[in-house]
């Protein structure tokens, strides 16, 4: 479930470093839900409907990244 979780990885572990506090949110979607970890705590300065903007923001950005990377070709080429 959503809310304060502590993750510790094993390897952070072998090395007796502590757990890392963090938020875990929950972004329900039409085909999946999407879980998130954050740094941020307050609800108040990361919501769930902004951080489920920004998510969606960035997978469009990488899933046109290629389209991007080519453009950018094409502009060398040219000058």
């Amino acid at each position: 479930r959503d809310g304060l979780i502590d993750y510790w990885p094993k390897k952070i572990q072998q090395q007796q470093r502590p757990q890392l506090r963090l938020r875990l949110l929950r972004i329900r979607g039409r085909k999946a839900d999407v879980w998130l970890l954050t740094n941020v705590f307050d609800p108040a300065q990361l919501s769930l409907p902004t951080a489920g903007r920004f998510y969606r923001w960035r997978w469009g950005n990488e899933v046109y990244q290629p389209e991007y990377a080519s453009s950018a070709r094409l502009y060398q080429l040219a000058a």
